[in-house]
C-alpha cells in the first residue's frame, strides 16, 4: 500500500489557516456558502454544524470524534452513501484518496456521502481540496479557532500540491 507521512516539520505549516477563520460561523453564513458546487466538510464538529444549520453536506469526512476524545454524534442518518477507509494518524493513504474520489463521484450524482475514517481525518483535508471539483466548497476545523471555509481554485490545488510534494513517500496516484 502507498502512503504519504507528513513530516513533523510540516505540522505549524498545516496548523495555520488556509482561508478566513469563522470562529463562530452564524447558520446564515453557512447557508450562505453551501448553494455555491459541491460542499465537503471535514471533521464531526464542521459537519454538525453544517447539519444543525439544515445544510446537508454533499461529502462529509469524520472520524467519530471532536477535539480527538469527545465522541461525536452519529449523522450517517444524514447521507445516502457511507464509505469507510483506514488512515493512520500523520498519513494519506492510496486508499484515501480513492474513497474520497468515490465519494465526489457520487456527489456528482446526487448521492450525499459520508466518508467514515478509521484513525484520523485531519490531512484528508488535503486529499479533498486535490480531489474536489473547481468551485465547490471545502469547510474544515481548526481547534481552538474555528472553522476554515474555502473555495477550490487551480491555484488552491497548485499550494496543496506542493505541500504533498514534502511529504515523505511518493505520489503514487493523479490528483487530477
Amino acid at each position: 500500500m502507498n502512503v504519504l507521512k507528513m513530516p513533523e516539520e510540516l505540522a505549524p505549516e498545516l496548523r495555520r489557516p488556509w482561508g478566513r477563520v469563522y470562529p463562530s460561523p452564524s447558520k446564515d453564513t453557512l447557508r450562505r456558502v453551501s448553494r455555491v458546487g459541491i460542499l465537503a466538510t471535514v471533521g464531526d464538529a464542521t459537519t454538525i454544524s453544517f447539519l444543525r444549520a439544515g445544510v446537508k453536506p454533499d461529502v462529509a469526512v469524520v472520524d467519530g470524534r471532536i477535539a480527538r476524545s469527545h465522541r461525536a454524534p452519529d449523522v450517517s442518518h444524514e447521507f445516502t452513501v457511507e464509505l469507510r477507509l483506514e488512515n493512520p494518524p500523520g498519513t494519506i493513504t492510496e486508499a484515501s484518496v480513492s474513497v474520497v474520489r468515490e465519494a465526489f463521484l457520487n456527489a456528482l450524482d446526487g448521492d450525499r456521502t459520508l466518508i467514515r475514517v478509521l484513525g484520523e481525518e485531519d490531512l484528508l483535508t488535503l486529499v479533498v481540496l486535490m480531489v474536489a471539483p473547481e468551485n465547490s466548497i471545502v469547510a474544515y476545523g481548526l481547534p481552538g479557532e474555528g472553522m476554515v471555509i474555502l473555495r477550490v481554485t487551480e491555484a488552491l490545488k497548485d499550494r496543496v500540491e506542493d505541500v504533498l510534494r514534502r511529504f515523505r513517500g511518493r505520489l503514487p496516484w493523479r490528483w487530477r
